[in-house]
């Protein structure tokens, strides 16, 4: 976690923290510095990155309970539970996945909610995935989960930014 990042700032993150990354698009201050290098570095190579959709990067913590409770469901009764559904405690309950929903982290979890993440659009494209692949990691980004391919995270924290960010911001 980045300096002076605390558990209580998910989803409620100071506004001299954040920075843009396009219109109405917000991520932490080194993340975005590296994201913006990131992109810069692609462009060079003949490969463009997208932003999925605004909310695919820095949630307040509204935002992601919104989304949390659209994507879960608390089971009510023995009867609500279903075989092989996703589970998690969330408000002193059990929730699970509901059908077609894609995963959501639980409230107070999440790295977009400390600006850290970005969903990438295009991370299906051949030639982005096989960039992302090489270079991502070069720029302060993972993949934080196997099964959001198109997730990242900036995961330096307390490293700063990488020396491949500082070199392109020079230009």
């Amino acid at each position: 976690m980045p300096e002076g990042i605390t558990p209580e700032l998910n989803g409620r993150m100071p506004k001299d923290l954040l920075i843009p990354i396009a219109d109405k698009i917000f991520m932490y201050v080194d993340a975005a510095r590296s994201w913006n290098a990131m992109l810069k570095a692609a462009k060079r190579d003949g490969v463009l990155i997208k932003v999925n959709h605004p909310f695919n990067t820095y949630r307040t913590f509204e935002s992601q309970e919104r989304e949390f409770k659209h994507r879960f469901t608390p089971i009510e009764s023995r009867a609500d539970i279903r075989e092989g559904a996703i589970r998690v405690e969330y408000e002193g309950r059990v929730w699970q996945l509901n059908n077609g929903q894609t995963f959501a982290q639980v409230p107070g979890f999440s790295s977009h909610c400390y600006g850290l993440a970005v969903d990438i659009q295009n991370e299906g494209v051949k030639a982005t995935r096989d960039w992302l692949n090489a270079n991502a990691e070069s720029f302060g980004f993972k993949r934080e989960f196997d099964f959001e391919p198109w997730h990242f995270t900036y995961v330096r924290g307390r490293e700063g930014l990488s020396a491949r960010v500082l070199e392109i911001e020079k230009e």
